[in-house]
């Protein structure tokens, strides 16, 4: 019997398009490895995941928390050329492998999306964007990964209270970072999760906002929760 698997990873990294005009910035890209063939009787699969994990996590970790378009034969780091480039290295480790699709989480333009309290992790209501933007951290040591310009798909939470936040000052604050490498924005030289929640708060304050919660998501798995000073 004939199936297909789909095994699904992640990454970190920047990068841009000259042709298009566009800045550098950054994304989470998502990879999903399909794989396709005949159930093998013996065992009654057609290949073990973690075969698959060791074969691809090697390849990834060679994009992770890098600038695309540094790396040789990726041109600008385009969705076609990663399929391309990640295909090409990894079919003769998977005999199965049928073919590789990879997105970003980018949604283009602002919106604003309120978000129910959650007492599981203790946060009031809260009204969440989204932007894409590249950064480095020019404060780690020489060797750490996060030293190196990459980029994040990142996730903004607002509690202010009873009232939303000021829709006008969030969609400024977007349209400051988004598709835009952080390090270039003023008091952002050092632009950690947590330097940038503090960043943010006092953007919102300086604008007449009374912020309760500012949370900062680079990815789907870590995030700053910043309560003030």
């Amino acid at each position: 019997m004939k199936v297909r698997l789909i095994k699904s990873f992640n990454f970190e990294a920047a990068h841009h398009h000259p042709g298009e005009g566009q800045p550098i910035h950054g994304h989470h890209f998502e990879v999903h490895i399909f794989q396709s063939g005949d159930i093998d009787p013996s065992l009654g699969w057609l290949v073990d995941f973690g075969e698959i994990k060791a074969a691809v996590k090697p390849v990834l970790d060679q994009l992770d928390h890098r600038f695309l378009n540094d790396i040789p034969g990726l041109g600008q780091g385009t969705r076609e050329e990663l399929e391309a480039w990640i295909h090409e290295r990894i079919r003769q480790r998977l005999p199965f492998a049928a073919g590789v699709r990879v997105r970003t989480r980018e949604q283009r333009g602002f919106d604003l999306v309120r978000l129910p309290e959650d007492p599981l992790l203790d946060l009031p209501e809260r009204y969440a964007f989204r932007f894409e933007a590249a950064h480095s951290l020019p404060l780690t040591p020489p060797d750490h990964k996060c030293r190196r310009l990459h980029g994040h798909s990142y996730r903004i939470e607002l509690a202010m209270g009873e009232a939303p936040p000021p829709r006008k000052v969030c969609e400024e604050i977007y349209r400051l970072l988004d598709f835009n490498c952080l390090n270039q924005i003023e008091g952002l030289h050092n632009p950690t999760a947590e330097n940038l929640a503090v960043w943010m708060w006092d953007r919102l304050t300086l604008n007449g906002a009374a912020p309760r919660v500012v949370i900062v998501a680079e990815t789907c798995e870590s995030s700053c929760v910043f309560s003030g000073r």
